[in-house]
């Protein structure tokens, strides 16, 4: 039985050189654990506001992964930043990411 958590957000840096969060926004439920996945050569700092999201680590180490649980009676949607340390690069999404949470 698998027991790591679905991979919901990636952390990624374009060909172009732009950081980026994708998808974006994610959707995932109160309660559901899932990982976000750092695919750039760079330590990723990962911040979400209070009270929406359990998070095991606020950095993520280049190809690590962090998991995650949202919280019950986190809102529906929220931003949430993602800034490569090294490089200061702020990683967007099609917009500032955000997190959909769907009941």
């Amino acid at each position: 039985m698998n027991t790591t958590p679905p991979i919901r957000i990636w952390i990624v840096r374009r060909g172009n050189g732009r950081a980026q969060v994708t998808p974006s926004p994610v959707h995932v439920a109160p309660g559901e654990s899932f990982s976000i996945r750092n695919l750039t050569l760079e330590e990723a700092r990962i911040a979400f506001p209070p009270d929406t999201i359990d998070l095991k680590a606020h950095t993520i180490a280049p190809g690590g992964a962090a998991p995650a649980k949202v919280l019950a009676g986190a809102p529906r949607f929220f931003e949430y930043d993602v800034i490569l340390t090294r490089s200061g690069d702020y990683a967007e999404g099609g917009s500032k990411p955000g997190v959909i949470i769907d009941e």
